[in-house]
């Protein structure tokens, strides 16, 4: 009797080990698990929060102007430069006005040039902190930027001094993640 009380106990002790393991087992799978999906809920607010970064570009009328010229830089676009005023502005034209020094800009379609890519060079300096800070990820918004990326490069230095000009210190950080081969 004393040996059979003896093996229930132990066959007891047993099941409570076991079941103790599994329990640890489970909680520890658990909490992988959950951070995963945090992982994954977190890597999905940053790519969201460089959707809307770039999103603001286009929904600003004076970045998306910017963006337009890059579009067009090989031929002319129509340009509305505000009460109205409608003008035909040419790469050539942006080039001109964005190497001029401010005080020696007169004409409504320089200003407006200017204005234009010092709103979106703003943008892709705040993207730029954004990504050095961790809340979005480059990888988020390299291939919207890239045509814009071979754009620059060509007239590189009109862009740089104009960016230095503005005092963007985090655009050239920004162009200079992508290689030279882009």
């Amino acid at each position: 009797m004393d040996e059979a009380r003896n093996w229930v106990q132990l066959g007891a002790l047993f099941v409570g080990i076991v079941g103790g393991l599994l329990a640890v087992f489970r909680g520890i799978y658990e909490m992988r698990q959950s951070t995963r999906q945090r992982y994954v809920d977190l890597r999905w607010k940053r790519a969201n929060a460089a959707r809307d970064l770039v999103s603001d570009i286009h929904h600003d009328q004076r970045a998306a102007a910017a963006v337009l010229m890059m579009d067009w830089s090989d031929g002319a676009h129509e340009h509305d430069l505000g009460s109205g005023r409608r003008e035909i502005l040419s790469y050539s034209d942006v080039l001109a006005a964005l190497a001029k020094p401010a005080a020696e800009c007169c004409e409504a379609k320089e200003h407006y040039v200017r204005d234009c890519f010092d709103w979106f060079f703003y943008y892709v300096d705040r993207i730029e902190h954004y990504i050095e800070t961790g809340l979005i990820e480059f990888v988020d918004v390299a291939s919207i930027f890239k045509p814009y990326i071979l754009v620059f490069r060509k007239d590189q230095a009109t862009y740089d001094q104009f960016v230095a000009k503005r005092g963007y210190e985090l655009v050239p950080k920004f162009l200079a993640r992508y290689r030279p081969s882009v």
